[in-house]
């Protein structure tokens, strides 16, 4: 809580506040509730910290089992930042573990089941 006090009144020392959040988390000695709410409580300004905060929520929201908030979290990330490379490769492995579904082909007027 200190470094979160820290980081609002200083702005250059919101990545320390994020590194003892992301640490406390993959410790396990802070709850992911918990790490989300400090990743939140974190506001840079500049676009590409932004994207560095929202990748390692949806990380932590990944672990948890919580893919669709995860993938919200990089989708944020490379709107903020395009250029975000981790975002990038998690929406990329995501699209090829989860291939969109195809529709059945069409088969035609003649060829229907008759019910």
């Amino acid at each position: 809580e200190q470094v979160l006090e820290a980081a609002r009144i200083d702005p250059y020392t919101w990545p320390h506040a994020m590194n003892v959040a992301l640490t406390g988390w993959l410790s396990k000695r802070l709850t992911p509730a918990h790490a989300l709410a400090a990743f939140e409580a974190l506001k840079p300004t500049e676009p590409a910290r932004q994207a560095e905060v929202a990748v390692h929520m949806g990380n932590v929201l990944k672990q948890e089992g919580k893919i669709p908030e995860a993938m919200k979290r990089y989708k944020a990330a490379l709107h903020a930042d395009p250029e975000n490379r981790d975002a990038q490769r998690e929406l990329r492995l995501h699209d090829m573990r989860n291939p969109p579904k195809q529709p059945a082909p069409f088969a035609g007027l003649l060829n229907r089941k008759k019910e």
